[in-house]
């Protein structure tokens, strides 16, 4: 495997876990984290979440 692809994967892997700190509400579930969180995501993401709502990247900002 290469530099860039073991890059990639760490960098998701990374992300990932701080996804899961955010939703489990732990004690780093801080507006800091969230800031983290929305750095690593384009302007112009949208999720769904499990009501089905779309959430936007605008939508998570208001967590801050």
């Amino acid at each position: 495997m290469n530099l860039f692809t073991q890059s990639a994967i760490r960098e998701v892997y990374d992300c990932h876990v701080l996804i899961q700190e955010w939703l489990h509400g732990s004690e780093q579930a801080t507006a800091g984290l969230l800031i983290k969180i929305l750095k690593m995501f384009s302007p112009d993401f949208s999720m769904v979440n499990p009501n089905g709502d779309n959430l936007t990247y605008t939508d998570l900002e208001f967590f801050i």
